[in-house]
């Protein structure tokens, strides 16, 4: 999959902090957005450190674990854009790493087009957390 691919079939996500849901949603809500950042700067690091031979595939690993645990907390919030884009590119990364033969430069191309649309996420969090 193309850095182009994955955008193409990533709508861009729509701030949906203000989305409908149970009580509890609010402070869950809340809560994941303050851990987003992180496991977002989490990712960048990760991305830089998937540059180096010796650390690469580790640094894939472990940014394919960040990708699961935002997607998980992202579904019970209802920030189904993100849901999407996280999976297409944890299934890339996956499927990559059990061929034994990794193409590092694609696999980074869509990480950083997952941090492309994260940002896009981000941004508008800065807003709700502003307001909270």
């Amino acid at each position: 999959m193309t850095t182009a691919a994955l955008q193409a079939t990533t709508p861009a996500p729509r701030p949906t902090a203000h989305r409908a849901g149970p009580p509890a949603t609010g402070d869950v809500r809340q809560r994941f957005l303050q851990i987003y950042w992180t496991r977002h700067d989490e990712l960048e690091v990760l991305l830089d450190r998937s540059s180096y031979p010796g650390e690469a595939i580790d640094a894939m690993r472990d940014a394919a674990a960040i990708l699961r645990r935002v997607i998980g907390s992202a579904t019970a919030i209802g920030l189904d854009d993100l849901v999407h884009a996280a999976q297409l590119v944890e299934n890339h990364i996956r499927t990559r790493m059990a061929e034994q033969i990794i193409d590092f430069h694609d696999v980074r191309g869509v990480l950083n087009a997952y941090l492309d649309i994260s940002m896009q996420v981000c941004n508008p969090t800065e807003r709700v957390l502003d307001e909270g």
